[in-house]
């Protein structure tokens, strides 16, 4: 079985690039917030169940010479979370054609992955969280810029 987010993923570009083709503009903007809050509303439990069930997880299945605590679970699940949302408005924009703002919005998240990995002068697992959570949130923000930017050239304006 394919997880739904998957087959959502796999099903959502050639719909929205259907709906470029077409000039459904508001269809476009549904489409892309729809599976936005949804994915959003599915993270935040997620986040919350990694945060309470991650260290029983790890106890249980990989015995006690492995501890992680919840806020660490929380934080890789965030970023998990964060990842999944830059594709979704990284497949808006590849629909839109802006390919370039996807390079941009991607590299940008590397960037701030890599400075924060170097810059911070805290241990390797507190870096190693902050940047994986840093490098996205600046990927989906860059992305969601565009995303924002673009569908708002393609408004209707008011008669």
């Amino acid at each position: 079985l394919d997880p739904p987010v998957r087959r959502e993923h796999a099903g959502l570009l050639p719909g929205l690039a259907t709906m470029v083709e077409v000039g459904d503009w508001a269809g476009f903007g549904r489409r892309v917030r729809i599976v936005v809050v949804a994915l959003a509303a599915l993270g935040a439990g997620a986040v919350g169940g990694g945060a309470l069930l991650g260290p029983w997880a790890t106890q249980t299945f990989f015995g006690d010479e492995f501890t992680a605590t919840g806020a660490e679970f929380a934080s890789l699940t965030l970023a998990a979370v964060v990842i999944v949302l830059a594709l979704v408005a990284a497949q808006a924009m590849i629909a839109l054609g802006r390919h370039r703002l996807v390079a941009l919005g991607w590299l940008a998240g590397s960037l701030a992955f890599v400075a924060a990995s170097l810059a911070s002068p805290a241990g390797l697992e507190v870096r190693a969280l902050s940047a994986g959570i840093i490098g996205p949130v600046v990927s989906l923000t860059v992305l969601g810029w565009s995303f924002l930017a673009a569908e708002h050239e393609h408004r209707p304006t008011p008669a």
